[in-house]
């Protein structure tokens, strides 16, 4: 076969080749072009866009800050709910860290002036009134705390500890002062015969009680007997003891004068005003009259009688028995 012929009997098959050629080589170079621009950056197309693949961001989260507790109230003296605080007490409270950088603010409730000083740390406060406290009283203390930064006053601030305490109760008023008086012979209290100021019966049948001021002496007679006379101290001038007939009216071994805020051992009431007959009288702390007062009038109205002969007087009288007071 000549070369012309065959030329022409394959002629498709080569013009087939030349252009798959070159359709390959198109493609080449667009893959070429397209991969250098998703490569650097560049806008257009990109490898991903072709096949569907997505491509996320990546998000890197920083860890949170640490925000640190504010101090806590660890201890507070005296303790809460103390029922029994001295009115010159210090408070003291502790915190368990440093209060610097922190707003502390202290409310005693009812108010009360005070002064406060603190370590350096600022953790143990010391809290002192300008003053004692009031007796019997009961108190609250509140701590308030805020931080510097937040500037907020004393009343927006959120209280973070209270406590709450009793004062002591008030002490027995001291004896009501009295003149100097000159110590009677006979501290006992017995009054020797030759010395009775009236001797003689005023009433003859059964028992009586004679008081006589002038003397500051009480016998107590039976029948016409005088079986007994006894010093007395009975009212001063201004609460003077009445006189005139009266008799025991009630009984009581150990009776407590509200007014006064003291105990008659041996009370016998003679009249309705809060008048009577009893052992020298004594305050709850334990103090008791003097029996140097015997022989001179200072109580309040009533009739004193020294230890021995209150009991005495006490035993043999009954309710009902006359009581005579004269001078």
């Amino acid at each position: 076969m000549e070369f012309n012929e065959f030329v022409k009997k394959h002629h498709w098959y080569s013009s087939l080749w030349a252009d798959v050629v070159w359709v390959l080589l198109g493609v080449l170079a667009l893959l070429f072009i397209f991969g250098t621009q998703y490569a650097t950056g560049g806008s257009g197309f990109s490898f991903s866009k072709m096949f569907g693949k997505k491509t996320e961001p990546v998000s890197v989260s920083q860890p949170a800050a640490k925000i640190e507790d504010p101090p806590q109230v660890i201890s507070i003296s005296p303790v809460s709910g103390d029922p029994n605080v001295k009115i010159d007490s210090p408070l003291k409270i502790s915190f368990d860290k440093s209060t610097l950088g922190y707003d502390v603010n202290f409310v005693v409730e009812p108010f009360s002036n005070f002064n406060v000083s603190y370590d350096d740390a600022r953790k143990d406060f010391t809290i002192l009134p300008k003053g004692n406290l009031d007796y019997a009283r009961d108190y609250a203390v509140s701590v308030k705390l805020a931080s510097s930064s937040a500037k907020l006053q004393a009343a927006q601030m959120p209280e973070i500890f209270r406590a709450n305490f009793k004062t002591e109760p008030s002490p027995p008023p001291p004896p009501t002062p009295i003149e100097e008086v000159v110590l009677p012979k006979n501290t006992a209290g017995v009054v020797q015969d030759s010395q009775v100021a009236s001797p003689d019966a005023k009433i003859t049948d059964g028992k009586y009680i004679d008081i006589n001021l002038a003397k500051q002496q009480l016998s107590i007679f039976e029948n016409g007997e005088r079986l007994g006379t006894y010093m007395v101290s009975t009212g001063k001038r201004g609460m003077a003891t009445p006189t005139g007939t009266f008799h025991v009216m009630a009984k009581r071994g150990r009776a407590w004068s509200k007014e006064y805020k003291l105990y008659m051992p041996y009370f016998m009431a003679f009249t309705g005003q809060g008048h009577g007959i009893h052992e020298l009288p004594e305050w709850k702390n334990g103090y008791k009259e003097g029996a140097n007062h015997l022989g001179t009038p200072v109580s309040h109205g009533c009739v004193r009688l020294g230890v021995g002969p209150a009991a005495k007087v006490y035993g043999w009288s009954d309710v009902g028995t006359p009581v005579v007071i004269h001078y």
